[in-house]
Order: C-alpha cells, then structure tokens, then sequence
C-alpha cells in the first residue's frame, strides 16, 4: 500500500506541535557514552572513545587518552565528526583510528604519539568499516565496501538493483605503512568479510567470512587467511544465529569468539584452535562451573587465559578463564552498577561505570582499587534512586524489576510500566531517562526485566520463544498487579510505554485488555508477517529464530502480531518512529496508526525525518522523551478528571 494511501486517513498533520518541555529533559539528551577502551601494548596507557551528545542534526565523538601512572585523562581528538576504533601500533608510538572528516567517508588516520595531527593513511573510495594493525605493525589491514563505479548508464537513470547481486559486499585489504600502497587481499565477488584478527606471525589473518548474498542472511563461515596470496583454508562455521568479538590467541593457537549454540544472539564464550574442529563453550549453562550469562569485551591475558565481563541481572561481574582446565573465577562484581567497555592489561582494568542515578563516567582499577578518571557530567541533576524488587509471575517465574516512586506520595499513584527492547535485551543499573522524567512527573514506574531478557541464563532468554505476547504479556501485568496490591499503583491510573520490542509489548498489551489509560508504542512491531519481509536482512536470522517463517507458521505471526487485535484497542495510543527506521520499518505503524483511527480510537503518530531505529539529533530525542511523558500526564495521571 502506498504511503499516500495511508496518509488519506482523516487525521491531523504529523509535524504536530511540540508540548511544553519538562526541565530534566535538557539534561537527558546531554548523556556521553563510552566506548572502545583499550590499554597500549605496555599497559602505561589507554585510550577510549567518548560520543557527546548530540548538537542539533551533529553528533561528534572523540578519543581520549588515559595515564596509568598519573590516573589522569584528556581528550586527543577533536577535529573529527565521528572518531573511533582506536588501536595501537606495536610499539605504542602511533595510534590508528577511523574518522569522518567534512563531508568525506570514514578513512583509518594515524596519530603519533609524542606529538602532531593525525594524519590519513587510507583513501578507500567506499570508507573503512573495520581495520587492525599487524603484529609487527608494518601493516594495516582493513574492511571497506566497493563503490558502484560511475557509468554513463546510471548517469542516464539505468541503475537498476538487482537483489541476488547484494549491496556491495565487504571487502578485505592490506595496506603497507612504509609505501602507502594498498591491495585487495580477495579478489571478486564472492565473499564478504566480517570480522578479523591478525595471526601472531603476521601472515595471515582469522576472518569470519560469508558466501554471497543469501535472503535469509548471511552464514558465517570460520577461515584462515594469507594476506601474500589470499589462499583460504576453512577452518569451521560459526553454530547460532549470530557472533561477536573475534580474537586470537597471543600463541596463534586458538581463535575466541563470542556465539550462541542454539538462539538469538552471541551469548557465551567460545575458543576454537586453528588446525580445526569444533569450537568448545567455556561459559554456559551446559558448562562446569559455567556462567550462564551474556559474555562481553573478552581479552586475552596469557596464550591459554581470558577476561570477559558479563551482565548478571541489573548488574555485572568480571572474571578470568583458563581454556586448559576451564576453570572460571571472579575478579570483580558490579552489584549496583552497570559497566561496559572494559579493557584489561594485567591488574589493571579501565571500563565505563555507570547507576540508576550517576550518568557514565570511565573509572580505573589497580589491584582491586578503583578510582573515577574522568568526569563527563559533572552538575547533572539529582535523580530518583529505584528500589530493586521481585515478583513471582505465572509458570513458576519470578521477574526482577525496578520501582521509582515519586517522593512523598501520599497513596497509589499514577502507575506506568516501561519494557525493554528486544526481546533480547534488559533493563540495567543505567540512568533511565523516561523513567526519571516520569517519577519527577509524580508517577510511579517499574521497570520489569521480563522473560526473554537477557542476565538471567540462556534458558530465560529463550522462554519467550515463539511465545511473544504469552508468557512475556503475563510477566507485565503481575508486576501491574503486584503493585496494585502493595498501594504503589492506582488501578484506574495505569500507562504503558517502550521502544522496539518494549513498543510491541506496549501495542500487544492495549489490544489484550482495557486497564491501560495511555500506551506509548516506539518504533515498534506491530504485523510480524509484514515486518519479516521488509526489514533489514541483517534480522531475518534473529527474527526467524523466534518466530519461525510466514509460510510454515502463518497462523503464529498473525496470533502474535497487535494488528490482528487492533478492533479491541481502546486505549489512547502514541506512536513515534524514526522515518528511515530499517530495523522496524515505519510502515509498521501506519498500518496501527491507521486501524486505531478508523476505530475511533484516540491516537497519534510522530514520525522523526533521518532517524533510524535509535532516534538521535538533538531536537528529535527532546521530543521523544518529551512527548512520551506528556501523554502520559494527560491520559494516565489526568484519568477521570
């Protein structure tokens, strides 16, 4: 259906005016983040990537620069749009890094360490996605996609695609430091490169690879890789629906990857050796001594020992593995934070820190001591600190949640229940924006991590399986319930809102009862048959995998899709979505917008030009959380007034 059709829906213009701004918002959409933290060769330093906040449509980032023996930090870049990817030369003399400059594509730029501007070293007509150093660092290899080349033909509007051809596979080339000569490592057109690291002996190096283009997305392969000649040797193919992190061993003896065996996304721990065979879980359920959570930033310490962080419920927890006797012990528990981008060089660690309260900062630990090195928000707001509670939930569940309440509520109040995106995901001990804006507002908000969430082993990220709608429906409206009785919430003062699966859960829940007084539903899935076939083919995988395919389970997709329930909605429903949003496209919420007008019911859809899934300019993320919670104020706090 074209979108003029839809539009032919009597209703009032998108570009609807803008509410009143509450004042926390202003602060909220001045979050940093932290990124790609790594020590230099000799531990001295390390350097990580800030991204700012956005300016208007801009949004900058920068590498910093840590000091082991001063604990100190400052800003090395600052000329980039976009700065990341740091990675040290061998020696640590030089550090290398992706940068978008102007207008131009993404190239690798060299920074010497003891003085002067970074410099480009690559002119890949396509730009760079990915790139590492060779052992010896004589070398760069890097990953660029092929430009369409220009011909009279497409001048002439013959520029036609065709699908089975893919969109410009990406490409693996070397680069010599010394001449600045670069080479395709891989010739035609087959294969795609994803991930890489070197060997130690600077030959070769270990790449994930896939062969052409597939509809149902891509089947990563495991292979070896001479960077001379190109020769090719498989060395196994990747079990699961998706993969991360690859490295290799300091001996060039095992690659580790991050992978699932049979599910969503990469949650355990895997090593592999070389010469072949198959790959062996350090961390699972299935495991001795195994962690049974989602695994993240692994490091290899030693030739036979790892790091890794994990994510344990709210929180988190770093440890050690020994891939001889596989032994795991603990080196650090986050109870009530949230930490990422962890690097590790001996007893130092360097990560990004963060709580329901304290926006991120990067802290430095030596010997088990921790200390704040940067300070990146300093003035923000004082925040509502949640409670963490529990709650049994049908089959035997208990979901764990946090509970703002607003600060001397005199009796229930205004209740909304914020779900996480997904399902795979979970909330954390992070600042939660419209969970804060809200409680300020004076609602109480829980923030339930529901079955199908990650934190919790692979068992619970699994229980939602072709099930969304069931037992995850269910785990929300316990928490509702729980609240009701214990007087947090007021029963006729009930909201719902979320973004990406949190907004199908928020749509799923309107059209399964009447309690709800405002839903918000944010870039949302709403027809899963419809969404299956014309979203990013990157997620076919994971989306299958839930759901299984239109044509062998058509009565599943329907049963679990809002759209099949739309008649029953009458609860007044906000829908925002980015207008370029790939992952859930944004016909998806034309066709709900549309079915709750001619329904009659209350509804409005606010659509953010250039934005994707995330929505990130300045102005759009204002709105966002802006209009979220004057909705809420107007249909859940203001009911029955």
């Amino acid at each position: 259906m074209v979108l003029a059709a839809a539009l032919a829906v009597a209703s009032p213009p998108l570009a609807v005016a803008r509410a009143a701004e509450p004042a926390l918002v202003a602060q909220l959409v001045k979050l940093h983040k932290v990124s790609g933290t790594v020590f230099s060769p000799d531990g001295g330093r390390a350097v990580f990537v800030v991204a700012e906040p956005a300016v208007g449509k801009d949004r900058k980032s920068s590498i910093w620069l840590y000091e082991s023996a001063t604990q100190t930090t400052r800003k090395l870049t600052a000329a980039g749009k976009q700065d990341s990817q740091p990675r040290w030369s061998s020696d640590g003399k030089t550090l290398a890094f992706i940068s978008s400059r102007g207008d131009d594509e993404p190239q690798v730029y060299l920074l010497p360490m003891d003085g002067g501007e970074a410099q480009p070293l690559t002119t890949a007509k396509g730009g760079v996605s990915a790139f590492e150093w060779s052992p010896a660092g004589g070398m760069i290899a890097y990953v660029g996609s092929d430009p369409e080349p220009e011909s009279p033909e497409k001048e002439n509007g013959d520029d036609e695609i065709v699908a089975s051809q893919g969109f410009g596979p990406l490409r693996l080339n070397v680069i010599d430091l010394a001449t600045k000569t670069s080479r395709k490592v891989l010739a035609g057109d087959r294969w795609a490169i994803g991930m890489f690291a070197w060997k130690p002996d600077g030959q070769g190096v270990v790449a994930t690879v896939s062969d052409g283009f597939k509809p149902e997305g891509a089947i990563d392969r495991l292979f070896e890789i001479s960077v001379a000649d190109g020769a090719m040797r498989e060395i196994g193919q990747i079990k699961g629906v998706e993969f991360s992190d690859l490295k290799v061993s300091p001996d060039g003896r095992l690659a580790a990857f991050l992978a699932s065996g049979d599910g969503p996304i990469p949650h355990d721990l895997y090593v592999q050796t070389l010469a072949g065979g198959p790959a062996r879980n350090l961390t699972g359920a299935g495991v001795r001594g195994g962690v049974d959570r989602p695994v993240a930033d692994p490091t290899w310490t030693g030739p036979t020992s790892l790091t890794f962080a994990t994510q344990e419920g709210f929180g988190g927890a770093v440890y050690s593995v020994s891939t001889v006797t596989g032994r795991i012990r603990e080196l650090k528990r986050f109870q009530d934070n949230d930490v990422s981008a962890l690097a590790v060089s001996g007893d130092r660690m360097l990560y990004a820190k963060s709580n329901s309260v304290t926006p991120v900062e990067v802290w430095a630990s030596t010997g088990g001591t921790e200390r704040k090195v940067t300070n990146l928000h300093a003035g923000f707001a004082a925040l509502v600190a949640p409670r963490l509670i529990k709650y049994a939930s049908a089959d035997g569940f208990e979901i764990e949640a946090q509970l703002f309440t607003p600060a001397g509520a005199p009796g229930p109040s205004p209740f909304v229940v914020l779900v996480h995106g997904g399902p795979s995901g979970r909330w954390s001990n992070a600042v939660n924006d419209r969970a804060q804006l809200l409680v300020q507002q004076g609602f109480a908000v829980l923030a339930p991590n529901i079955r199908g969430s990650v934190g919790y082993g692979y068992a619970f990220v699994k229980s939602n399986r072709a099930d969304w709608g069931g037992g995850d429906f269910r785990d929300v409206m316990a928490g509702v319930d729980q609240m009701i009785a214990q007087g947090v919430a007021d029963p006729e003062r009930l909201g719902i809102a979320g973004w990406s699966y949190g907004g199908y859960m928020s749509a799923w829940a309107v059209t399964q009862t009447h309690r709800f007084k405002g839903a918000v539903v944010g870039a949302a899935m709403l027809d899963l048959e419809t969404q299956w076939g014309t979203e990013d083919g990157e997620l076919i995988p994971y989306d299958t995998w839930y759901v299984g395919t239109p044509w062998d389970n058509k009565a599943d997709f329907a049963r679990m899709s809002p759209i099949t329930h739309v008649k029953n909605v009458t609860t007044p429903t906000l829908l925002l979505v980015g207008e370029d949003d790939s992952v859930d496209p944004i016909a998806q919420n034309w066709q709900f917008y549309r079915a709750l007008r001619m329904n009659g019911v209350k509804a409005e859809m606010v659509a953010y030009p250039r934005e994707g899934h995330r929505v990130s300019e300045e102005l759009h993320s204002r709105d966002v959380l802006t209009r979220t919670t004057e909705w809420l104020v107007d249909h859940v706090k203001g009911a029955g007034k």
